[in-house]
């Protein structure tokens, strides 16, 4: 290996490639191509010397930091171009091979990748680019050793430009101004020319890539050369050509992969959409604990001295402590950003747990400072009463604030761990999909039912007994009732109800006992406001304030179990009412069946009768009743021509009707079949039967088979309606004609 001299000696015998005068860019690329000639034979590791060469030269080329000469200012601009040229090759050439893979990537080619969505585009990219890196080990080390040469020239080229423009207006440097406006436009040179170059490549040798030109040029500036292990996917640093890319793959995908079918499927979305409820059930708790500590503030703030001093440093720290909880799910601003872009809340657990620990040492402090100072009621006694309340607060919102409750990292936003968490769902849906699965059900947050609540709240209120003598009846009363409703409500679901009499007095028992809880917890709450103990956050008496909490969950649940108690007691009235509808529809199928036995037995009667119309009547009743049955059994939308149907069929029962109810035929009856059709049909677009029958529907039809009376009657009085107007309007008329002649008669012989 050579060292640092015997490297430096090469590189500037190297430079003989270049002649003196009328140097090209070919001559520029021939002496990079001996300096990555160099490069490639350096084992990874040990290019210090090499580098430290590079560096070296480059000094004395400037002349120790003079502005270079114009012979070697246009040498070493050649050479830059040489190297914006080879960098710009090596670009192209690993962004070829990662647009290939990442293809392969998108398509699902690597195990592993198959389950990536349309929408994460830059996770495909990065895969793609790793598996491109993994697999061209050899070509992705010449890139990143060149790549340091090139820094290294970069720097030494434009190493004066961000420092001389700073210098320029100096006073010190009054008589250099000169100088420094040579070595700034030597620096914008360099990155002009070398820009010019990679322009000059995209135009002439990869022509087909100019649209990729800048997303190849920026390639290494976001760490793309450094493989990482991110997006759950762990590289195979080890790497050979057939073994897998990946040494571990992200939880949702091994598990996919292991599914049989779509039943673990789902039940994997849903553990994920559990996820989710806790995260959200953490931001939903932050949230109120804040709402709770800026309550506090406001107290706090009210509290004016008034004894002339200024508050102590304690009290100040304890505010800005309190501040700072009522801030966790408020916007911030971050002053090293735009100030005029408040940033969102992220809930880090271990911040929001931080900040309860501050305001807990702070109260401390402070009630420790001032609890034997100030013992009469004034404003010091106050505060006093306060940092012993926010203990209290803090005491009670630790363990409500525990991110391992919740299964979540304390060490990262929650807000981020959900939207990780989310953006497993589409993966898995995808892979639904693929794996050819009926789709999932929706999936539905699971709630704790009434009974859990119940027996939730009740240890809450056990827990909230321990170590207090001589507490509330109230307290205890409300407990009774409680465990009572939760008995019996127990029982019921357990219970076979002889009936829904019995049924519903088992759920009044359990309503009674509620409404007895909730009577004895208002009891209980009433007496805590009226010693002044429901304040916001907590109060002065720790264990107060953990039976009034236990209470009030409590309430929530009997709530919750009142309103399931009065669900059921719904069901039971329809259970009720639903029966009665049972025996009136069975009332009115027995009567339909008893009405066609009747006109079957009828026609049976008219079998020898003289006067054969009332059988053909009779039967036409019957083929009637069949017909109007079978519509309701269809239960055809009621158009125009089902209408026409159903004023026919009571046309028919109709006609039948009054045969039965008359005892002498008139002569001009229908004498056969033919004639009593007509007549019927007549009948049916009669304005008494269309009147009668206009707001008929399926029920209606069901009722009129059952009992076809009500209709009948409604044409009858129709027919009675109707002759009457025309009797009028008859009468009318001809009154108007005996008025109308005298005058006419008269006129005449007037005339």
């Amino acid at each position: 290996m050579p060292t640092k001299d015997e490297y430096k000696k090469e590189i500037k015998k190297d430079l003989d490639i270049i002649p003196a005068q009328g140097a090209t860019d070919a001559d520029y690329d021939k002496y990079v191509a001996l300096i990555i000639d160099k490069v490639k034979d350096v084992e990874a590791g040990q290019d210090s010397e090499l580098m430290e060469a590079m560096g070296e030269f480059l000094e004395e080329s400037y002349g120790n930091n003079e502005y270079p000469s114009k012979e070697t200012q246009e040498k070493l601009m050649g050479i830059s171009r040489a190297f914006a040229r080879k960098s710009m090759e090596y670009k192209v050439e690993l962004n070829k091979k990662i647009d290939v893979n990442l293809e392969k990537v998108k398509n699902g080619d690597y195990p592993g990748t198959e389950y990536l969505t349309e929408d994460e585009g830059s996770v495909a990219k990065r895969l793609a680019t790793n598996i491109t890196i993994l697999q061209n080990k050899g070509l992705y080390d010449d890139f990143r050793k060149f790549g340091e040469l090139y820094g290294i020239f970069l720097n030494q080229a434009t190493k004066h430009y961000t420092q001389v423009e700073k210098e320029i207006d100096d006073p010190e440097h009054e008589g250099q101004k000169k100088k420094i406006v040579e070595e700034i436009t030597l620096a914008k040179l360099y990155e002009s020319d070398s820009k010019k170059a990679v322009d000059d490549l995209f135009e002439n040798k990869y022509m087909d890539l100019a649209d990729k030109k800048s997303e190849y040029n920026s390639f290494g500036a976001n760490n793309d050369m450094v493989i990482r292990d991110d997006h759950g996917y762990k590289m195979n640093m080890e790497y050979k050509s057939g073994e897998p890319f990946f040494t571990k793959l992200p939880d949702e995908i091994e598990a996919i992969n292991k599914a049989e079918n779509g039943q673990q499927l789902e039940g994997l979305r849903d553990s994920y959409c559990k996820q989710i409820d806790a995260c959200d059930k953490y931001i939903e708790n932050t949230k109120v604990m804040a709402k709770n500590a800026r309550a506090m503030l406001k107290e706090l703030k009210a509290i004016k001295r008034n004894d002339g001093k200024e508050d102590s440093k304690e009290y100040t720290k304890m505010v800005e402590a309190l501040e700072a909880v009522g801030n966790l799910d408020q916007p911030y601003i971050d002053l090293r950003k735009d100030p005029n872009n408040p940033i969102k809340p992220v809930y880090k657990p271990d911040k929001i747990n931080s900040a309860l620990d501050t305001l807990k040492e702070t109260a401390e402090a402070y009630y420790k400072k001032n609890d034997s100072i100030y013992k009469k009621h004034d404003f010091g006694r106050e505060r006093v009463n306060m940092s012993q309340r926010l203990q209290n607060f803090v005491t009670i919102a630790q363990p409500i604030m525990d991110a391992s409750k919740y299964g979540l990292d304390k060490n990262h936003p929650v807000v981020g761990q959900r939207a990780d968490i989310e953006k497993k769902l589409p993966r898995i849906e995808l892979a639904r999909k693929k794996k050819g699965f009926e789709e999932f059900g929706a999936y539905v947050r699971k709630e704790p039912t009434p009974l859990e609540k119940i027996e939730n709240a009740l240890k809450g209120v056990a827990a909230a007994t321990e170590g207090v003598k001589g507490g509330s009846g109230a307290f205890s009363d409300a407990e009774k009732e409680l465990k009572k409703a939760r008995d019996y409500f127990k029982k019921h679901g357990e219970s076979e109800f002889k009936s829904l009499d019995e049924e519903r007095k088992s759920l009044e028992r359990i309503q009674k006992h509620l409404t007895k809880a909730n009577e004895h917890i208002d009891k209980y709450m009433l007496r805590k406001q009226e010693k002044g103990q429901l304040q916001a956050g907590a109060t002065t008496d720790l264990k107060s304030q953990i039976r009034i909490n236990a209470l009030k969950a409590a309430r929530k649940a009997a709530r919750s179990l009142g309103s399931a108690v009065g669900d059921m007691m719904i069901e039971n009235d329809r259970k009720a009412i639903e029966a009665v509808n049972e025996k009136e529809k069975k009332y009115l199928e027995s009567e339909k069946l008893y009405n066609n036995f009747e006109v079957e037995q009828s026609i049976l009667d008219l079998n020898n009768t003289n006067e054969p119309i009332r059988q053909i009547a009779a039967e036409g009743e019957l083929t009637a009743r069949k017909q109007l049955q079978t519509l309701i059994d269809e239960n055809k939308k009621m158009t125009p021509n089902v209408m026409e149907s159903v004023r026919k069929c009571v046309s028919a029962i109709v006609y039948n009707d009054t045969m039965k109810r008359t005892e002498q035929l008139p002569a001009n009856i229908s004498k056969n079949q033919q004639e009593y059709l007509q007549n019927v049909d007549k009948m049916a677009n009669s304005p008494a039967v269309v009147k009668a029958t206009e707001h008929m529907s399926y029920e209606t039809i069901n009722e009129f088979l059952a009992d076809p009376k009500p209709i009948i009657n409604k044409v009858t009085e129709n027919r009675k309606a109707i002759r009457e107007i025309q009797n009028r309007a008859n009468n009318v008329h001809r009154n108007e004609i005996g008025n109308d002649q005298p005058v006419a008669g008269a006129a005449m012989n007037n005339n």
